[in-house]
């Protein structure tokens, strides 16, 4: 039979729905696990940020003392942690 006969044509119908049905139901069996791993990857990104933040306010705060030493890098620290977190 060629591809343009009545049967033929709805052969490639009927592996296109099949194919959009196992589509469909791969789409809603892995949907827990990537909520899971997307609500993991987003906590992960909020602790650098607040991570970050308090690295970037302890260094403001020790570099207004004496410890400029020490304040300024662990600001820097702070601030790429802070940047790469939104990143």
């Amino acid at each position: 039979e060629s591809p343009s006969s009545p049967d033929g044509r709805r052969f490639a119908r009927l592996v296109i729905m099949v194919g959009t049905v196992l589509e469909a139901m791969w789409y809603v069996v892995t949907l827990p696990f990537r909520l899971i791993v997307g609500v993991v990857a987003l906590f992960g990104r909020l602790a650098a940020l607040v991570l970050g933040f308090a690295l970037m306010v302890l260094g403001v705060a020790l570099s207004a003392g004496p410890t400029l030493v020490v304040g300024a890098p662990l600001f820097v620290v702070g601030l790429v942690i802070t940047i790469k977190s939104i990143d």
